[in-house]
């Protein structure tokens, strides 16, 4: 799931714990995110996370 996929990168990156971030908080983060980046879908969003250095 991507969800699951940019909770492990913002950990490992920005050491964001998860058991501080539920889950929701992380997708609606994320889904909020993809819309201002005016991207399609959360794929989209998370080849823009894996490419771009100032969005994380």
């Amino acid at each position: 799931m991507v969800l699951d996929k940019i909770a492990r990168l913002l950990s490992q990156t920005i050491g964001l714990d998860p058991d501080i971030a539920s889950p929701n908080q992380i997708a609606r983060s994320a889904e909020t995110r993809r819309v201002k980046c005016k991207l399609p879908d959360l794929e989209s969003y998370w080849a823009r996370l894996q490419t771009s250095a100032t969005e994380l």
